[in-house]
């Protein structure tokens, strides 16, 4: 069966994008890759790791950097994290959820 577990997380505020850096387990292989993924999906992502790992603050794991006044990078290093394994497919078959702010 194959596991994807995530690695890193780099979120550039111009780009629609974000980059999921991912080790991907099949059997007896292993190997490294990386998943560029609608950013609009990240509280999912998010949500879903902190749901694995109740014990623990995934923020804790989270770095922001300016790079000018109009863009930043924010980069989830989450190698020490307990459970980082994610199901990508379960998570793009739940219907986006939109708030009406009035």
């Amino acid at each position: 069966m194959k596991t994807i577990e995530i690695e890193q997380i780099i979120i550039d505020t111009q780009h629609e994008e974000m980059s999921i850096h991912v080790e991907i387990k099949d059997n007896n292989l292993s190997y490294s890759s990386v998943i560029n993924y609608p950013k609009k999906l990240i509280n999912r992502i998010l949500n879903q790791l902190q749901k694995e790992n109740q014990e623990e603050d995934i923020y804790k794991y989270m770095q922001s950097f300016s790079i000018n006044e109009f863009r930043t990078l924010i980069d989830f290093q989450l190698k020490m994290l307990k459970n980082r394994r994610i199901d990508f497919f379960e998570m793009e078959q739940m219907p986006l959820l939109k708030q009406i702010r009035a």
